[in-house]
């Protein structure tokens, strides 16, 4: 009975330690979400503090798997007041091109000596802007080329023989 006891007692402490209080905070990232192929692109970052108290000392970083420039405009927020909104201007800066369109995730880290965060969110790579406009004009202007070139060839052959 006394470790029947005992093991019930550690349960609800691992329990009651576990709902330890964690901060909610919401974070919405502006649409639309196109990265522009080999450019720069701004987005909004809505950071807003649904606690009933204010938050201090929170740093902010971003990551991605792929090879973007990410810059915030700020880095540390002093303090956030219980439902305040905080924006923060994201710019990601794309040094490549891409010829087809190319789903990336970023993560936005916000954390203090209490707590972490991480919020990501989805993010289209456009491709190179009129590059498949471009490539089917291309082989169409070639085709007709090579049409035409046949078809002269051919017609001068039958002039001749006649």
């Amino acid at each position: 009975m006394k470790y029947a006891l005992a093991i019930i007692f550690s349960l609800f402490c691992t329990y009651a330690y576990s709902t330890e209080d964690i901060p909610y905070i919401k974070v919405n990232f502006s649409y639309p979400r196109n990265i522009s192929s080999n450019g720069k692109t701004s987005f909004i970052i809505n950071i807003n503090n649904k606690e009933d108290k204010a938050l201090y000392d929170l740093e902010l970083s971003t990551s991605t798997k792929e090879d973007l420039e990410i810059t915030l405009d700020i880095i540390k927020i002093e303090r956030i007041e219980p439902n305040e909104v905080i924006q923060v201007t994201m710019e990601i800066v794309n040094n490549n091109k891409y010829y087809f369109s190319k789903d990336v995730i970023i993560t936005l880290n916000i954390s203090n000596d209490e707590f972490s965060k991480d919020a990501w969110d989805s993010f289209t790579i456009k491709p190179v802007d009129n590059f498949w406009r471009l490539i089917i004009i291309s082989v169409a202007l070639l085709l007709s080329v090579f049409f035409i070139l046949i078809f002269i060839k051919t017609n001068k052959g039958e002039e001749n023989a006649g």
